[in-house]
C-alpha cells in the first residue's frame, strides 16, 4: 500500500489486537504478519500488540506515533474514585481476589469452573463452549475467590481481554495431551498485556502427563517462566473431570493473591464494571456487576456511558436477593432504563444525590459524542448491509459483530432481545437477512416473516454463524478471473496420423506445459482457438508434463489447423486480484 493511503499519524491509547492496528494505521494485515515472521516472531489476527510493537511498526512504515490522550478525561471520572486518596491506610482491606479462566476451546474451562462451584454449567452451554461471560464465588478455608468465566471461541479475543482487565489472576487452563494452541497463545498474551498475575492448570493430566515436560518449555518460549525454572509463574496439574488438582489450585490462588497484597476498600461509594447484560422478563434490561472498590445498595444510582440506574434489585449468584454488594462480589443488578453494555464502568452515588448522578451523566455523555463522532469520521466510507442481529445477551451479541466485521459486513441493526414487528419493518425497509441468536421468537413474529418473505436465521452457536456467513458472502461475491500464463511453445513442424489429426512437434519457449491445462494457440498475435491436449508425448511415451527447453508433440483438441510458428500457451483462470 502506498504510504499516502496510510495514516501518517498512530494515536496509542493502550496494547491492542493486530487487526485494529491495522485498520488504525491503514496497513495492510497480511504486510504486518509478514513483517513479524521474518522477524522471527509467529502472529495473527488477534496477536496482542504492545506499546513497544507499535511503535517499531511505526517506524518501519514511516508513520508517527504519538501517547494517545483522547481517553484520559473518560479515565479520570474512574481515577478520581479509583485513587485510595481519600481513604485512610487503616481503612483499607484485604480484597476478595478476582480469577479469569481463560485458555483453548475444549481445553476444559468451564469444566474446571463447574467443579470447583459444584453446578453443571458444562452440561447447559450449547456444545460445551460458554457463550457469553458469568461471574460466580466460592469459598476455600473461610476465605473468598470470585470466578469470570469467559467464552472460549476465537471470536470473543475482545471479551477475554476486556475480562482480563477486570481480574486479578489468570488460571491458564492448557490440556496435557493437546498443548499450546493459537487462543492459548492469545490468553497469555492478553494477560502480558494487562499485567496480570498468572497461573497455569495442566488439565487432563491424565490423558497427558508424559507430554508435560515438553509442554512446559513451550509455555516459556510464549513468556510464562515457570517456578522451577527461576520464574514466578505457579504450575498446578490436575484432572477437572476427576477433579483432581482442584483444590490445590484454590490454594495457589489465594497464596498468589496474599503475596500480590490486593488491597479495596467498602468505606466509599462503588465503582466497577458491567460484567454482562441481558433484557430479562419481568425484570427488563439487567446487568451482572462487579465491584472495584465501595459499596452498593438499593436505591443507589449508577452512573455509566449515557445511563443513570437507580437500582430496584439486586440478586447474588445463588439467585437470592441481597440488599448490599460489596468489592469483588458479582450480582445481578435491575433498575436500568437503557441496557448497558458489557465491560461499561460506573460510578456510584447514593439515593440522595440524584443530580449529582445526573452532573456525571453530562461528563460521559459529552465523552461519548466526541468518541461518536471520531468513529463517524473512521467508517464513514462503509456501506451498510442488509444484516440484522438480534441477540439473548450483550456479550454474544459483542462476539458476533466481531465475526460479521471480521468478514467485512457491516450491520444494519443489531440490539438484545426477540424479534419484533419493528425488526421486521426494518428488515422489509432495507431486504435484511435477521439473524436470531440463542432465543426463541413468537409464532405470530415467525407467521407474519413468512407472510412479507423475510428470513429469520436461528443460531445455537457462534461457529454456525462464522460457517454460515463465509458461504453466504461467497454465494454473493461477484468474482473477476483473469487468465494466467503458465508456459509457451513453439510449434517446429508437424505429423498428420489417421487416427489422431495432426501432431504439433514444439519446443516449450517458457514456463512448464501440464497435459491438464487449458491452451490456446496463437499466430501473429491472434488467438486462433481455445481448447485442451488431447495427447501429450514426448518420443513415443505420454507424459504429464513438459518444462523450458524440452521438447515435445501436441494433439489439439477437436482442432487440426496448426500451422509451424504458432504458439502453444498454456494457461488457468485465477481470481482477478483488488
Amino acid at each position: 500500500m502506498d504510504q499516502k493511503e496510510r495514516n501518517n499519524k498512530f494515536v496509542f491509547a493502550r496494547p491492542l489486537i493486530l487487526s485494529d492496528f491495522a485498520n488504525q494505521s491503514k496497513i495492510e494485515i497480511g504486510a504486518i504478519i509478514k513483517y513479524f515472521f521474518l522477524n522471527g516472531r509467529l502472529t495473527n489476527l488477534n496477536t496482542v500488540l504492545t506499546k513497544e510493537d507499535c511503535i517499531t511498526l511505526c517506524k518501519e512504515w514511516n508513520i508517527d506515533f504519538e501517547e494517545g490522550t483522547e481517553e484520559k478525561e473518560n479515565a479520570d471520572l474512574f481515577e478520581e474514585y479509583l485513587a485510595f486518596t481519600d481513604v485512610k491506610v487503616s481503612e483499607l482491606e484485604e480484597k476478595v481476589p478476582v480469577v479469569t479462566i481463560m485458555g483453548h476451546v475444549d481445553h476444559g474451562k468451564t469444566t474446571l469452573l463447574d467443579r470447583i462451584r459444584g453446578s453443571k454449567v458444562a452440561e447447559n452451554e450449547f456444545g460445551g463452549i460458554t457463550q457469553h461471560i458469568g461471574a460466580y464465588q466460592v469459598e476455600r478455608n473461610n476465605k473468598k475467590i470470585t470466578f469470570l468465566d469467559t467464552p472460549g471461541h476465537q471470536a470473543f479475543t475482545k471479551m477475554r481481554a476486556r475480562g482480563a482487565n477486570a481480574t486479578d489472576i489468570v488460571v491458564l487452563v492448557v490440556a496435557a495431551d493437546d498443548g499450546i494452541k493459537p487462543q492459548t497463545i492469545e490468553a497469555i498474551q492478553h494477560t502480558l498485556a494487562a499485567k496480570v498475575k498468572i497461573i497455569v492448570f495442566i488439565n487432563k493430566i491424565d490423558k497427558g502427563d508424559k507430554k508435560v515436560g515438553a509442554l512446559k518449555n513451550e509455555l516459556m518460549e510464549h513468556g510464562l517462566v515457570l517456578e522451577e525454572f527461576g520464574g514466578d509463574v505457579i504450575c498446578v496439574q490436575g484432572s477437572a473431570l476427576k477433579g483432581d488438582g482442584i483444590n490445590e489450585l484454590l490454594d495457589t490462588i489465594l497464596l498468589v493473591a496474599e503475596l500480590a497484597e490486593l488491597k479495596t476498600t467498602s468505606k466509599t461509594p462503588a465503582i466497577g464494571t458491567v460484567i454482562e447484560s441481558k433484557i430479562e422478563k419481568g425484570l427488563g434490561s439487567t446487568a451482572t456487576l462487579l465491584l472495584f472498590r465501595g459499596t452498593l445498595k438499593c436505591g443507589d444510582y449508577l452512573v455509566m456511558k449515557s445511563a443513570v440506574c437507580k437500582i430496584k434489585l439486586m440478586t447474588g449468584t445463588q439467585g437470592e436477593e441481597i440488599t448490599l454488594l460489596e468489592p469483588s462480589c458479582p450480582a445481578k443488578v435491575s433498575g436500568f432504563k437503557s441496557l448497558p453494555e458489557a465491560g461499561d464502568r460506573f460510578i456510584s452515588f447514593s439515593g440522595e444525590n440524584e443530580e449529582k448522578a445526573k452532573e456525571y451523566l453530562e461528563k460521559f455523555a459529552q465523552m461519548e459524542t466526541k468518541k461518536e463522532a471520531i468513529l463517524l469520521k473512521k467508517h464513514k466510507d462503509i456501506n451498510t448491509l442488509n444484516v440484522i442481529v438480534k441477540c439473548d445477551v450483550s456479550g454474544s451479541l459483542e462476539a458476533i459483530k466481531e465475526i460479521i466485521y471480521s468478514n467485512g459486513i457491516p450491520i444494519t441493526a443489531s440490539n438484545i432481545g426477540p424479534v419484533t414487528d419493528v425488526d421486521l419493518q426494518l428488515a422489509t425497509i432495507s431486504n435484511a437477512l435477521i439473524i436470531n441468536f440463542n432465543q426463541k421468537i413468537s409464532q405470530a413474529i415467525i407467521n407474519r416473516a413468512k407472510d412479507i418473505k423475510i428470513t429469520i436465521k436461528n443460531y445455537r452457536s457462534v461457529y454456525e454463524i462464522e460457517e454460515e456467513l463465509i458461504d453466504i458472502i461467497e454465494k454473493d461475491r461477484i468474482i473477476e478471473w483473469e487468465e494466467q500464463s503458465l508456459g509457451k511453445a513453439k510449434v517446429l513442424k508437424l505429423w498428420h496420423h489417421s487416427k489422431v489429426g495432426t501432431i504439433a512437434g514444439c519446443k516449450v519457449i517458457s514456463g512448464k506445459i501440464e497435459k491438464t491445462n487449458k491452451i490456446k494457440v496463437i499466430r501473429d498475435d491472434n488467438i486462433l482457438v481455445n481448447s485442451t491436449i488431447k495427447s501429450f508425448k514426448t518420443e513415443a511415451y505420454e507424459i504429464k508434463e513438459c518444462s523450458e527447453n524440452q521438447e515435445c508433440g501436441i494433439v489439439v483438441n477437436n482442432w487440426n489447423d496448426i500451422k509451424p510458428g504458432d504458439i502453444i500457451e498454456a494457461y488457468k483462470m485465477v481470481e482477478k486480484k483488488e
